[in-house]
């Protein structure tokens, strides 16, 4: 993309991260509607923004900053210590309501290591439920030096959940320009 998605304005017509004085962030919005749905938040990888408003949003550093999303997903365990939903920050069409869907997902945890969300034929990985149990076997892909999030996914216990179809256009990143064209004239 070229840029720090996370700090990406939700005003369509911002085509700079400095944005429009007052305008959310992509990161300010996902941490809003999880907060609304009532999850409790952490934010990897990244310090509090300057004039951060949402209260109650903890922010740590990755302990692995250079392996993806795997290292985050670690240090958000680590510091939770209970089930973490995990979400990509590219995904700017997610709502409450999707959030509150996943929250709701987590009863499927009794019997597994997380709930794998299975959009179309393809697993997503950035919008699933880990369980604590994992960080030993985190540990162990990460000392293999295999980073991949569906790797964990494969090797560990997960209940594979069919995503439902009004949740399936929500779960469309935003990883290129031309993709975030087309996103900024879907808000227009």
């Amino acid at each position: 993309m070229g840029r720090d998605k996370a700090m990406i304005h939700t005003d369509p017509d911002a085509d700079s991260e400095s944005g429009p004085a007052g305008q959310q962030t992509w990161l300010e919005k996902l941490c809003e509607l999880a907060v609304s749905s009532g999850a409790n938040v952490l934010v990897v990888g990244r310090e509090r923004p300057n004039g951060w408003c949402i209260p109650n949003i903890h922010f740590f550093p990755d302990d692995a900053p250079s392996i993806g999303p795997l290292g985050g997903l670690a240090t958000a365990l680590r510091h939770a210590n209970a089930p973490v939903m995990l979400v990509g920050c590219d995904m700017p069409r997610l709502t409450e309501q999707a959030f509150r869907w996943l929250a709701a997902q987590q009863a499927q945890l009794v019997h597994s290591d997380g709930v794998a969300l299975v959009a179309g034929k393809h697993i997503e990985p950035l919008f699933s439920i880990y369980s604590p149990s994992l960080l030993p076997t985190i540990h162990g892909q990460m000392q293999r030096g295999e980073y991949s999030l569906r790797g964990l996914m494969h090797s560990a216990r997960f209940a594979m959940l069919d995503a439902p179809d009004w949740l399936l256009p929500q779960l469309a990143g935003v990883n290129t320009p031309q993709e975030l064209q087309a996103w900024r004239a879907e808000q227009s």
